[in-house]
């Protein structure tokens, strides 16, 4: 087996001082030598996981640190007004948005998704809960603003607008 450059290769050694072998076992040297090999392996194999998990942990820990952060608002055909914030990071696409009568929503959305329209549900605290059609500004890979319409399931209407759009809301 051959290591990679740069790294120390360590063995495990087994010791069968006590063990008595009869005459002709050459079979069970053979499954010494394989379980003294395999429990090598099996080191080494952990030492590698090991490393990959703490790069996901930190990668998780990151994340946190990279996020975009947005502001958002949204009317209701009930003359209802919502603000709040959209955001993106590593983890997840969600919304937030709260209105003076403190009823919040909140939602989530693929943010890994290129594709220009996305769909998001959104639930809120008083027991709404709905589709959203958004729709994010070209070009995508910088877009940070759009708008977005929805229904929800007691026949509210509303729309809303992210990032720089928010200019173009109806007071």
């Amino acid at each position: 087996m051959s290591k990679p450059r740069g790294q120390k290769r360590r063995t495990v050694s087994l010791r069968f001082s006590n063990l008595r072998l009869p005459a002709g076992s050459q079979s069970i040297n053979r499954n010494i030598v394989r379980l003294s090999t395999q429990l090598n392996l099996i080191y080494m194999g952990a030492k590698t996981m090991r490393n990959k998990i703490l790069l996901i942990l930190m990668c998780v820990l990151l994340s946190a640190c990279g996020q975009i952060v947005l502001p958002v608002k949204a009317t209701t055909d009930k003359d209802e007004v919502f603000t709040g914030e959209l955001k993106a990071s590593l983890i997840e696409g969600s919304a937030h948005l709260t209105n003076n009568s403190g009823i919040t929503c909140n939602g989530t959305y693929d943010q890994f998704s290129t594709e220009q329209v996305i769909m998001m549900y959104m639930s809120c605290s008083d027991g709404r809960h709905g589709k959203v059609v958004a729709t994010r500004d070209l070009p995508l890979g910088v877009a940070r603003s759009g708008t977005c319409a929805g229904k929800m399931n007691d026949g509210t209407q509303f729309t809303c607008a992210w990032g720089k759009r928010i200019a173009e809301m109806p007071q």
